[in-house]
């Protein structure tokens, strides 16, 4: 078969620009830094001729699917990944993806879907899963206007199609060599310049209180924390594992909260206990932790709270 596609490969672009921006929640100068990220393609030799349409639902369509297409947009997309350092922020987005194709600038694509997608992933191109990035083609006949294309760009990510490139404007094409010219998709990486810790566990992790007493009040439970630099290092460990960050410390805690469930192994977050006298007796909790000089925000994580040793009285 007859090769109809030229490869130029993916093409890179890095620009850094920093933001100033006043997040006055925290009182503090927050920096956003913009990253961006290009790849293209050459269709310049793509055999127009020898597209085949095939009826889809009453749509007459062609696919065109170069695996070096592909292959470039997990490139550029890692390339992405490997300008955040989760050391300085784990809170970013895609703001922006700008194609120039049959015409320049187009944002006419799913760039929600996308950046939601991006941050799920977790700075791993495998946990994106993108698959099959193409060009779709439709062409309609009428009897009035003759044939015309209407052209878009999908790739899909995690079982689902995404629009990296849509034209902006419902004007079709009237003739398909439009098309036989690079493809290049721009992406805008906002990295906002801070370090997020918010969340809470949902399920029991195995983080268990040991206690040499029936029961202990919240500062005892504190108390007992603060001098035990394994349990210190296991929640720094966890929380980094949740949140994909890198904090090494953690202040000394400060509230602890009632772990509601209906089935002992889905929790969500109850109340606080208020009364640092009463023992606490449930047989789960949250305690609230922070690292303030490395992160903002709070996570609450789930304690299994265990009876421990009885005393006996003669």
């Amino acid at each position: 078969m007859k090769k109809i596609l030229n490869v130029l490969g993916g093409t890179f672009l890095s620009v850094g620009t920093i933001i100033p921006v006043i997040n006055y929640n925290f009182y503090i100068n927050t920096k956003i830094e913009i990253v961006t990220k290009s790849y293209s393609y050459n269709f310049s030799s793509l055999d127009i001729k020898n597209i085949k349409f095939t009826n889809i639902n009453g749509i007459e369509k062609a696919i065109i699917n170069p695996p070096d297409l592909t292959n470039a947009l997990k490139s550029c997309v890692t390339e992405l990944f490997n300008s955040i350092d989760i050391e300085k922020s784990n809170k970013y987005s895609i703001g922006n993806i700008s194609t120039n194709f049959v015409e320049a600038y187009s944002q006419n694509n799913d760039i929600k879907l996308f950046s939601k997608k991006f941050i799920n992933a977790q700075k791993n191109i495998d946990n994106m899963n993108i698959q099959n990035h193409r060009l779709e083609i439709e062409r309609y006949n009428d009897q009035n206007s003759g044939v015309s294309y209407f052209i878009n760009a999908l790739a899909t990510i995690g079982n689902e199609n995404v629009r990296l490139y849509g034209p902006s404007s419902y004007k079709p094409l009237k003739n398909l060599k439009d098309i036989q010219r690079e493809f290049k998709n721009t992406f805008n990486l906002e990295i906002t310049m801070e370090v997020w810790i918010n969340g809470e566990d949902k399920e029991n992790w195995g983080f268990e209180l040991s206690q040499n007493m029936a029961f202990q009040n919240k500062e005892q439970i504190i108390d007992w924390l603060m001098i035990n630099k394994d349990k210190i290092k296991e929640i720094v460990d966890h929380i980094n594992k949740v949140k994909n960050t890198k904090i090494t410390k953690m202040e000394k805690p400060k509230k602890l909260y009632k772990a509601e469930s209906t089935d002992g192994k889905i929790f969500k977050l109850g109340d606080e206990y208020e009364n640092n006298n009463d023992p606490i007796k449930d047989e789960y909790f949250y305690i609230d932790i922070t690292s303030k000089s490395e992160s903002q925000g709070e996570f609450k994580i789930l304690v299994k709270n265990t009876q421990g040793l009885k005393i006996e009285t003669i």
